[in-house]
């Protein structure tokens, strides 16, 4: 089994086969397509917002005066 590996656009659904590949012509082949999508969210921005806001009002941190010593506090608690 060969494979081969190249960067191209997607247009309409269709993938350009490089030319100078003469041997996969009228072959079957496997596909599998990877792409960059470090730009899409698969979160909804707003929702965080409004669960922020609602943890806010809550004021659950407010008795917190020194966050370092807190967060030691709570480790040493877990000992």
């Amino acid at each position: 089994m060969k494979s081969l590996e190249f960067k191209t656009v997607v247009h309409d659904g269709m993938i350009e086969i490089p030319k100078d590949v003469p041997e996969i012509k009228e072959k079957e082949v496997k596909v599998t397509l990877v792409w960059d999508d470090r730009n899409e969210k698969n979160y909804d921005v707003s929702k965080i917002e409004m669960i922020l806001s609602e943890i806010r009002n809550q004021k659950v941190f407010e008795g917190i005066k020194n966050p370092s010593a807190w967060q030691k506090d709570i480790r040493n608690d877990w000992e």
